[in-house]
């Protein structure tokens, strides 16, 4: 019979990355547990794109 052990450990709300799938946040909590997702909004890309023109083949 193969045993096997599960360690648990208190994890602070502030650093609980779960909280932002299971609970309503105030702006700033989500934003912190966004950034600890690597989670970026559209307001943090340019408004332009640079256009690169690629020639596939001869």
């Amino acid at each position: 019979m193969l045993e096997e052990s599960l360690m648990i450990e208190h994890v602070r709300s502030e650093d609980n990355i779960i909280d932002i799938f299971t609970k309503p946040l105030s702006k700033g909590p989500f934003e912190q547990l966004q950034g600890l997702l690597g989670l970026v909004t559209t307001s943090h890309f340019k408004r332009s794109v640079e256009i690169i023109e690629v020639k596939v083949g001869g």
